[in-house]
């Protein structure tokens, strides 16, 4: 027999149209009457929801399966009740044997569906028949949780009277009550819930109530009758969350200014400290920030880690919101217990535009927190050149030192920013004097990290291979300390150039192409430089193979060990 593109063939056409005696006719002439569509749908699904009784009755009488179920694990019972048929229903189940508990995949019953659909008499008729009332889906949920998030109030109280169990919770804790609140918020649906004994303080495992569903929802005829039938404004999830919060969260500007009339507490923080403006300026959601300040939020509030809405706002790259918060009061300069600025939480996540917006709100490009560290430096340290560039070019210093004596040369050449490092010596970092408090140059960071490229760039800078730190060692000591065999090549190799170039030492503060000292047999090899304990960069080796390329190195070099 011939079919159509969605594997319908004569057979379920003679069933959509109630034809009983052509059905007959075409199984007789060898129709398949479990017959699939592409999607699992066989004729009795068809004839099931049209309600042709007749038409189900011979398809079942010539071999039909009556609990035979399509893709989605549905039998042709769900297909009735889904479209409300009461009496095929009946006959299903009554007659032909249908299975009236029987779930889909995902667990739910005819109950279910005809809950969802407000068909009452269905549901009156199923539970007759023996369905359960509280028979659950996969995640929990009974069919009264389906009607009440449908807004559905004539099924809820058909299945309240019959005996469903209002306060249910599914498997994350959520009963009917905040089904009604985070679904259709019909108010009449929450009242029916309350006068069947649903509680409107009910939490869920999150410790979440139907408010705070309702307020994230946006309902806000939900959030006043709840509020109208006791429930707590001000309640705190395990979190600490108010229902404010989750009105700031999902951007409800409506429902924040309702909370507000009904003397909600917009200022409330949650375990981390953040108010319901410092949520609302982490979602990016400018409208409810600028709302919630009118109202009177604290605009200038901090979470227990210091930082302000601004601070957010800042490192999450939404310069917009960053205008917005200033325009309403926040400042510029706040700090964290670090002591760190919003324009540092810009920096430090690369978030040029904003960066940009802040430093034109006349932030302090400059500033240091408690560390004395610098926007420049937290740039630098993810090697976002263009956020460094922007920072120096508004006043920051490239050579600023941070407690420990490390400028951002030093973070960059740390971190293997190669691009950075060009940028900040493009900008005037002085390369021979950044030197932290044990006299480590950017070079002798990089040589321990075997950032074999950031090396090359220094030196180009005119950072000096053979500097010495407060011990004596070179940046040759460090690579072989740490068995960066690329680095230690690179070191050699270019001390080599230095030699051949004239190139002096950092004692004499040269540069790349200065003359060549007045004996140029006085400027050492660095491979025979010592520390103040006599040690070469060999000493310093720890492992067989750096031993041995050191070794090789010096030999082929002509230089020596001692």
């Amino acid at each position: 027999f011939a079919v159509d593109s969605g594997g319908r063939g004569g057979l379920f056409y003679a069933g959509t149209g109630g034809h009983a005696e052509l059905v007959r006719a075409l199984v007789r002439m060898g129709a398949d009457v479990n017959a699939r569509d592409k999607e699992g749908f066989t004729p009795l699904h068809e004839v099931a929801s049209k309600g042709h009784i007749k038409c189900a009755k011979a398809l079942v009488e010539l071999g039909a399966n009556v609990n035979g179920e399509n893709n989605a694990g549905r039998p042709p019972l769900h297909s009735a009740a889904m479209e409300g048929q009461l009496e095929m229903i009946k006959t299903l189940v009554l007659e032909l044997g249908a299975k009236v508990s029987g779930a889909d995949r995902e667990g739910r019953t005819a109950l279910h569906i005809v809950a969802s659909k407000d068909f009452v008499e269905c549901v009156h008729g199923a539970v007759a028949h023996g369905a359960d009332v509280n028979a659950r889906t996969r995640d929990g949920r009974t069919p009264l949780h389906v009607a009440a998030c449908k807004g559905n109030s004539a099924a809820v109280r058909a299945l309240g009277e019959l005996g469903a169990e209002v306060n249910a919770q599914d498997t994350g804790g959520c009963t009917p009550m905040h089904y009604a609140g985070c679904g259709a918020g019909d108010v009449v649906t929450i009242k029916a819930l309350h006068e069947l004994g649903g509680d409107v303080a009910a939490r869920d495992e999150a410790g979440r109530t139907p408010m705070h569903d309702a307020a994230g929802a946006g309902n806000a005829d939900a959030v006043f009758a709840l509020s109208q039938l006791g429930a707590d404004v001000n309640a705190q999830n395990l979190e600490g969350r108010s229902p404010t919060h989750s009105a700031a969260r999902m951007n409800q500007v409506e429902v924040a200014k309702l909370l507000k009339e009904l003397r909600a507490d917009i200022g409330m923080d949650d375990n981390e400290g953040r108010t319901p403006l410092i949520l609302a300026a982490i979602k990016g959601h400018e409208e409810v920030m600028r709302v919630l300040a009118k109202l009177g939020a604290n605009v200038h509030a901090k979470d227990h880690m210091g930082r302000t809405a601004l601070h957010e706002v800042a490192g999450r790259g939404m310069p917009a919101c960053v205008r917005r918060l200033v325009h309403i009061g926040a400042k510029v300069d706040a700090e964290d217990k670090a002591g760190d600025q919003p324009l540092m939480y810009a920096a430090r996540e690369g978030q040029l535009e904003t960066t940009q917006a802040l430093l034109e709100l006349e932030a302090d490009a400059a500033a240091t927190n408690l560390d004395e560290v610098t926007a420049v430096h937290c740039a630098a340290d993810k090697g976002y050149t263009e956020v460094v560039t922007a920072l120096v070019n508004a006043g920051g210093t490239q050579s600023g030192e941070d407690k420990d004596g490390l400028s951002p040369l030093h973070y960059a050449a740390i971190g293997g920013r190669t691009a950075t490092v060009e940028a900040l010596l493009e900008l005037g970092a002085d390369i021979n004097h950044a030197k932290d408090h044990e006299k480590r140059t950017p070079m002798h960071y990089a040589a321990a990290a075997g950032n074999e490229e950031v090396i090359k760039a220094l030196w180009e800078g005119g950072g000096d291979v053979q500097a010495q730190e407060k011990m004596g060692r070179t940046p040759l000591h460090y690579a072989a300390g740490k068995a960066q065999i690329g680095a230690i090549r690179e070191l050699v190799d270019l001390d080599r150039l230095d030699h051949k170039r004239g190139r002096k030492n950092n004692k004499s503060e040269g540069k790349m192409g200065s003359p060549p000292p007045d004996d140029p047999k006085a400027m050492p090899n660095l491979v025979d430089i010592k520390d103040v304990d006599k040690k070469t960069a060999y000493k310093y080796a720890t492992d067989d193979e750096t031993k041995t390329v050191l070794a090789e190195l010096g030999t082929k070099k002509g230089f020596l060990f001692c």
